[in-house]
């Protein structure tokens, strides 16, 4: 297997979680072995066997710390209120269920703790353990750590990606309302569930069965949720095993040999990329490593603006036909590197497509399940993916 080289010294600039997460890496990293022997981003069949065994399991134990955790908050409610308030919190007084309130929040903040700190530490082990797996090396010697390293620990953290770099701004053309709605939506999610929850079970249970009902809602909900979130956290992280890889792999099949492009076309190839990372208003490590990879075949141009969509398609038009499609290539793996296809990114992709006078997702697509199952991108795969020629009328 050919090694990724991501190598860079150690940022000094890092949060605890995630200095905590690369020592962790570290620690375990001196006591693996690497499993793979291929290229990272192509999975053969044990290693995408071994690479499922490792989400089913971070999925499962995740569900049951969520509903164990949950349960140890509600089994703390029910002994609280029979011990205090009777059995009867409705006919409390206020001072008592101030009192009640003051003995159940300690717990309630402690099994809060103790579900985020298990959730942690399994999700950065079962991360550890799928980049074993690929076959990657997160650390090249005693002060060196991949660049793939960081990524890993944010993802198992679902700590947010830096939403600068390479002189891009991934939020430029998205509205600040709409950054700051999602982001509460996402803060309420298991609130806003649990309430839906207690609102079937008012409307579904008896009334004297309700209350005993409510209490326990939440073990079902915490569980669900926590599920769902370590889902997504594996699949992220399986995502950004296998991205630097098949970023420079594409990279370098894009500039090899004869192929060389004008210096405008070059430039555009940067824009290309950076055009995806403001579609989908999130600077993912898979297409900063795709960047980074370009800018070891070109030089970038000071005057070129990179994260302006607009700016893109001025340049894709000024080039020739060929050159428009090879430009377009590196678009389309650049929308497929971070495993989704945002609709801001569809409409890019499209623009693009009727400007090198090509047509349909279908292929990209194609490329995107490919690339999410590791079964790799070859050049052919990302010539196919670029559309269909429009026929003239």
């Amino acid at each position: 297997m050919s090694e990724i080289d991501q190598s860079e010294t150690e940022p000094q600039e890092l949060g605890f979680l995630e200095r905590a997460a690369l020592r962790a890496f570290r620690r375990w990293e001196d006591k693996a072995e690497r499993e793979a022997e291929n290229a990272v981003h192509v999975l053969d069949q044990d290693e995408q066997k071994a690479l499922r065994g490792i989400q089913r399991g971070v999925v499962f134990r995740a569900a049951l710390i969520g509903a164990l955790t949950a349960s140890i908050a509600a089994a703390a409610e029910v002994w609280l209120e029979t011990r205090m308030l009777g059995g009867a919190p409705d006919a409390a007084t206020f001072s008592e269920k101030l009192h009640f309130w003051l003995a159940l929040a300690p717990v309630i903040g402690i099994a809060a703790v103790l579900e985020i700190g298990l959730l942690y530490w399994d999700g950065l082990r079962s991360v550890h353990r799928l980049s074993k797996a690929a076959g990657l090396v997160l650390f090249d010697g005693p002060a060196q750590m991949s660049g793939i390293a960081l990524a890993l620990a944010r993802a198992a953290l679902e700590l947010p990606n830096p939403q600068t770099g390479h002189g891009i701004d991934a939020h430029r053309e998205v509205s600040k309302l709409w950054l700051l709605s999602v982001g509460l939506l996402y803060k309420a999610k298991v609130g806003l569930t649990s309430f839906l929850v207690k609102a079937l079970i008012r409307r579904a249970a008896g009334r004297s069965l309700v209350r005993a009902w409510l209490i326990w809602a939440a073990v079902p909900v915490t569980a669900v949720w926590d599920a769902i979130v370590a889902y997504r956290m594996i699949r992220e992280a399986r995502l950004r095993a296998i991205g630097p890889s098949a970023a420079e792999e594409i990279a370098r099949a894009l500039f090899e040999g004869d192929k060389a492009l004008s210096s405008a076309a070059e430039q555009a190839t940067l824009q290309a990329v950076g055009s995806c990372i403001v579609s989908t208003h999130d600077a993912h490590p898979n297409l900063l490593a795709l960047l980074d990879a370009l800018e070891r075949r070109v030089t970038p141009d000071e005057e070129t603006v990179l994260d302006s969509t607009s700016e893109f398609m001025k340049s894709l038009e000024a080039l020739s036909l060929e050159e428009r499609r090879r430009v377009l290539e590196v678009a389309v793996v650049a929308a497929v590197l971070d495993g989704k296809l945002s609709g801001d990114e569809r409409a890019m992709i499209q623009r693009a497509q009727a400007i090198c006078q090509v047509e349909g997702l279908a292929g990209v697509e194609r490329l995107r399940k490919s690339f999410v199952k590791g079964r790799g991108m070859t050049e052919r795969a990302v010539e196919r993916a670029i559309g269909t020629p429009i026929r003239p009328d």
